[in-house]
């Protein structure tokens, strides 16, 4: 929301937003399909493909520098959450029937600094959020993942430890988180999941 104080020209253009930019993203693939920012005013946008990328602006919208994340599937879109209090990004993967999804640790001037290299409780991840109370990243996935049939996780910003969750405590595979929002002031998040079968779930995790 904004508000207006004293008079102003109703005859001219009123512009909100202080500036707009194009990611110039590969060619053929020119596309942001997610974005965030942190507290310094920098706007990071997510998107492209083969290989996907990750671009900063800083707060004059000048684009600083974008990030080629060719180690991950280049088929399906993950997605990718900043720390807004670093400026790191955690950018994951959409789907690896291998190892497990992978996790890539990208700071604040455009620099790989650390990858997770996968579980294999969690083949797929589609949404990321960062949970600044509890300095994690909360990550919503699915896919097959038996025995565990997990549909999201937590892993530390160490890229050391993650979590899989079994939410719905489900005896199959196939529900896939759709959209995350995190309460931002405790440590649950709330998730929308898409089953193949039957109409989406709604649950919150603390």
């Amino acid at each position: 929301s904004f508000v207006l104080t004293g008079g102003y020209d109703k005859s001219k253009t009123l512009i909100i937003d202080p500036w707009v930019s194009d990611p110039n993203f590969l060619a053929g693939y020119d596309n942001a399909v997610d974005i965030d920012y942190d507290q310094k005013g920098n706007v990071y946008a997510y998107g492209s493909q083969l290989p996907f990328q990750l671009t900063q602006f800083n707060a004059a919208g000048v684009q600083q520098w974008t990030f080629n994340a060719t180690t991950i599937s280049e088929d399906y879109y993950g997605d990718f959450a900043t720390d807004r209090i670093t400026g790191t990004s955690y950018i994951v993967e959409g789907l690896n029937n291998v190892t497990g999804a992978n996790v890539l640790k990208v700071n604040s001037v455009g620099n790989l600094v650390n990858t997770y290299p996968g579980n294999i409780n969690m083949f797929e991840m589609w949404r990321a959020k960062f949970n600044a109370c509890t300095r994690q990243i909360v990550i919503g996935g699915g896919g097959t993942n038996f025995p565990n049939n997990s549909q999201a996780c937590l892993l530390d910003t160490d890229m050391v430890t993650l979590t899989p969750v079994n939410v719905l405590s489900a005896t199959d595979g196939k529900h896939d988180v759709s959209l995350i929002a995190l309460d931002p002031v405790s440590s649950t998040a709330y998730m929308a999941v898409a089953y193949p079968n039957s109409a989406s779930t709604f649950f919150n995790n603390d």
